[in-house]
């Protein structure tokens, strides 16, 4: 009779069918008891499962209202709910059945109940409820010899010692589960139990151990089909890959988890964790704000399912991340919370890891002995509990403190000591060299200090380069922008050579660029986000036609959070591709050599590369010569920069009426005063090794990326009239720009939309279509679409964009082209197969760019750079329609006529110059990249 329920009970489930059917094949509690027994094995690896068989349950109760039938039905409804995050209903199911079961003189079946009911109270937080129901449920199991309800009792009890952070205990547990699981035959038990036993490893920091057993586990649940097990492997082999710096494969592996889990309808418990650690390595690679939508998420869905440990490990982390991000006030806000939760949970080693966020704010506000007390005291409880990583963590920290107080010798044995235990763990060995080459350069010990600051950066730049992609690359810099400039100042200050100096600098420019470059950026994924982003912007267009305030408003939410959406559906349908595999990654900027540099430039060729630290900044200048190095007194260079800018800005309301007269005079003396003074400060010390080279390429850095080059005057002409100016983005880009033998090109695509505001782009585009003849194909108006444009771009050799741009600073990745059809943002550019050797952004503020750490410009530029694209002529402010048709004239005359873009987008500028215009009409042009 129970295979006849068995075999009906699966035939109901592969059916699939809505109800029961009329007549039954078999007694109900036979059917009961099968239904109940294929939720058990169902419940933690195919949740849908679990639900069909307690729904079947339900129905099959309203038919029968036998006592065995009722208990089997609160059973199967108690893991329903399990696995949907109603812990408390699912608490007071497993109880009824228990009770019911212990009425039909059950006793065995009524402790396995207990197995699930353990779970249950532990996510509640209910730790001693948790305890004592379990070890009366394992001494039942032993007594009654069933070592798999034994096992699984001891699993759930080593779970519940984990949360606790009592891992040692927990690991002696999943240890007798996994015997028990082999003595019972079985198998998913077995996976279970390793999963379990690897994780309690990883707090150990036993990694290599762990890192087998996940595999075994991992392999198992493949081949026997078991997906959330499976996930649930790849979620613990990306914390440890977390915990030891291995952010490439953290990413992969726990983005990874979380989409398995999903896909399968995992409980929300298994999806609120896998959430929680892709978070955690999201703040790894200072992905802050996208880490602090996530840390939101997670607190919110564990509260609603009481999942206290989880809300308060978030709330925790949500903390740490407002602080990097400068709000101390919620910052210290979120310590407290998650504190008290950990408290009242009992949770002691997560009550030090807070106390240990907190004293990071405190040394950081300059609390610095209450600081170094409270870390040095969490360092010493996180020792005591075996948390060996957080303890690490916690000395690094108080010796960092201790440095503050001046105690350097005490700092400096921490450190080593530290240094010494934290073999595998990247994090805190690039903390713990950073803070020993601080002590080296206070101390005047430059050899030591680059030493560590060296060692450091090495770290940080193979684990960068081996990140998936643009966005993770850049964000993961500005942990290695300080090392940079420290290896940058100690080079200065030994009075090393000017060539490896120039080395230095090169090392921290636009590496994430570098790799990008070439890479396959899809955008399939998204296409779903893409679709909901570009409705919500048609109907925000709509609503400000209609003049409806509170439409546009209510609208305008909804398109920045489609926008964070369609970014985050990219950045994991891009950790879905997998890891970068670019040849030679991690030896980008070691595989350059200035010596090669200065031997391949001509006699009238050289190249500049800033560097801003302080007031004091660095020129390296390199030609033929070889390389000399400039030191340049900085002060007041900001405010100018400011002034200057604002001048600029000013021009936009009057445009070309403003600049005409004795009005238009005086507002030019004003910006060439500015101009003038920043060419005394930055260019006119560059002069004797400069040596009136005509063709020179600017490696801007910081600030001086919105620095019109070209417009600086030295009292009698500007800048442009004695050099053709370009910028690249790092020293190797420039010597690419300088190598590159010139092919005039034979084809452009040019587009123009002027959008109702624009009166001159159609006859802009029809002047560079004149200039290329029969090889022109010029869009104008309508035609000029997103679509257009990238069914056209595969043969030409230029392309021309004239349209309203306008750059984001808030989310530089949606800085946009407007088209006749919509925005073609940035992120968009790397998709559009471009094959030319010049894109002209012939738009307002195209140039500009948010500087990230690592000398890395986030704007419209760096899309068309990253699709291959050789040059990119941009503007860095609103420009006037009338004036550039002008200058795009000259521009592309010259360059049709054989000039290099370079020089002939100077010569177009020295035309309009000399013919009086104002530098706001010509200036604002500029070439980037290898061109």
């Amino acid at each position: 009779m129970a295979a006849s329920a068995s075999e009906t009970v699966r035939r109901w489930i592969d059916e699939e069918a809505g109800d029961l059917p009329a007549l039954l094949p078999a007694p109900a509690a036979a059917l009961a008891q099968a239904l109940k027994d294929e939720a058990m094995a169902a419940w933690g690896t195919t949740p849908a499962l679990a639900l069909r068989c307690a729904t079947l349950l339900g129905q099959l109760r309203t038919r029968d209202d036998a006592a065995e039938v009722g208990a089997m039905a609160d059973w199967a409804a108690g893991l329903a709910s399990l696995t949907q995050g109603r812990l408390a209903d699912a608490a007071q199911q497993f109880d009824a059945a228990h009770d019911s079961l212990l009425a039909l003189d059950r006793a065995h079946e009524a402790a396995q109940t207990r197995v699930p009911k353990l779970i249950v109270l532990s996510m509640l937080g209910r730790h001693d409820e948790a305890l004592a129901c379990g070890e009366a449920a394992l001494a039942a199991f032993i007594a009654a010899g069933d070592e798999g309800s034994a096992g699984k009792i001891e699993l759930n009890l080593g779970t519940m010692h984990s949360r606790c952070d009592r891992h040692a205990e927990a690991v002696a547990l999943y240890r007798r589960a996994s015997v028990r699981a082999a003595r019972a035959g079985d198998r998913e038990l077995s996976i279970r139990a390793d999963i379990s036993l690897a994780n309690g490893l990883s707090w150990q920091y036993q990694f290599d151990e762990a890192l087998r057993v996940f595999e075994r586990a991992l392999m198992r649940a493949r081949t026997h089909g078991h997906a959330v097990l499976a996930a649930q492997a790849r979620g613990g082999i990306g914390r440890i890959e977390l915990l030891r710096g291995g952010y490439a494969r953290a990413l992969r592996e726990l983005a990874a988890a979380r989409a398995g889990l999903a896909e399968v309808g995992a409980s929300p418990q298994q999806c609120i964790d896998a959430e929680l650690s892709l978070a955690d390595a999201y703040q790894a690679v200072n992905l802050l704000p996208e880490a602090q939508q996530l840390y939101a998420a997670v607190i919110r869905d564990a509260a609603a399912i009481e999942a206290s440990t989880e809300q308060a490990t978030a709330l925790l982390e949500a903390a740490r991340v407002a602080h990097k991000l400068g709000d101390a006030a919620t910052a210290l806000a979120g310590f407290e919370q998650a504190r008290e939760l950990f408290e009242a949970e009992g949770n002691t080693t997560s009550v030090a890891w807070a106390d240990l966020s907190v004293a990071a704010l405190q040394l950081e506000r300059g609390e610095t002995e209450a600081a170094r007390v409270r870390a040095a005291d969490a360092a010493q409880r996180l020792a005591e509990a075996g948390i060996r990583g957080w303890a690490l963590e916690g000395r690094a920290l108080a010796a960092e403190a201790a440095a503050v107080t001046g105690a350097h010798d005490t700092a400096r044995t921490q450190f080593t000591q530290t240094l010494a235990e934290a073999d595998g763990l990247g994090p805190v060995q690039w903390a713990c060299h950073r803070g020993l080459g601080e002590l080296a350069w206070q101390a005047g010990d430059t050899l030591t200090a680059r030493h560590h600051a060296d060692l450091a950066l090495q770290g940080l730049d193979e684990t960068r380069a081996a990140l998936p992609g643009d966005g993770f690359r850049t964000a993961f810099g500005a942990d290695a922008e300080a090392l940079h400039d420290r290896l940058v100042r100690v080079a200065w200050a030994r009075r090393e050579p000017a060539i490896e100096l120039l080395e230095t600098i090169e090392r921290g420019r636009a590496q994430a660029l570098a790799l990008a470059v070439g890479e396959v950026h899809g955008g399939g994924a998204a296409s779903a986000e893409a679709t909901a982003l570009q409705w919500v912007r048609e109907r925000r267009r709509e609503a400000l036609a209609d003049g409806d305030a509170e439409a546009v408003a209510a609208l305008g939410v909804q398109e920045a959070q489609r926008e964070q959406a369609l970014l985050e559906a990219a950045r994991r349908a891009q950790l879905a591709q997998g890891a970068n595999e670019t040849p030679g990654a991690t030896a980008t900027a070691s595989a350059w050599r200035a010596s090669a540099l200065a031997e391949s430039l001509g006699p009238s060729q050289a190249v500049v590369a800033f560097h801003a630290s302080g007031t004091h900044w660095l020129a390296c200048v390199a030609s033929d010569d070889g390389v000399q190095a400039v030191e340049l007194d900085a002060t007041g260079v900001d405010a100018r920069l400011r002034s200057l800018r604002l001048q600029l800005d000013a021009l936009r309301l009057g445009g070309m009426q403003r600049l005409q007269g004795e009005h238009g005079e005086r507002l030019l003396q004003r910006v060439r005063s500015h101009l003038q003074a920043l060419h005394t400060m930055l260019w006119a010390p560059l002069a004797g090794a400069l040596g009136g080279r005509r063709r020179v390429v600017v490696v801007p850095h910081g600030p001086l990326h919105y620095l019109p080059f070209a417009a600086l005057h030295d009292g009698a002409q500007w800048l442009v009239e004695a050099h053709d100016l370009s910028l690249a983005p790092s020293v190797a880009w420039a010597a690419q720009a300088l190598a590159a033998p010139h092919a005039s090109p034979q084809r452009v695509l040019a587009l123009a939309f002027g959008g109702g505001g624009l009166a001159h782009v159609d006859d802009e585009a029809a002047a560079v279509g004149g200039a290329f003849g029969a090889g022109a194909r010029v869009l104008v108006g309508a035609q000029a679409t997103r679509e257009a444009l990238r069914s056209a771009v595969g043969d030409a050799d230029v392309v021309h964009l004239a349209c309203h741009a306008q750059f984001r600073a808030d989310s530089p990745m949606f800085s946009a082209l407007e088209l006749a059809d919509g925005a073609l943002a940035l992120h968009e550019a790397p998709q559009l197969g471009l094959r030319a050797q010049l894109v002209t952004l012939s738009a307002c503020e195209t140039g500009l760019s948010r500087i990230a750490p690592g000398n890395e410009a986030i704007g419209l530029v760096r899309g068309f750079l990253m699709s291959g694209v050789r040059t990119v002529v941009a503007s860095s402010w609103a420009v006037d329609d009338a004036a550039t048709a002008m200058l795009m004239r000259g521009f592309y005359r010259r360059l049709v006529g054989g000039e290099a873009c370079a020089e002939a987008l100077a010569g177009a500028q020295r035309e309009s110059a000399r013919s009086g215009a104002h530098p706001f009409h010509w200036a604002a042009f500029a070439p980037h990249g290898r061109g």
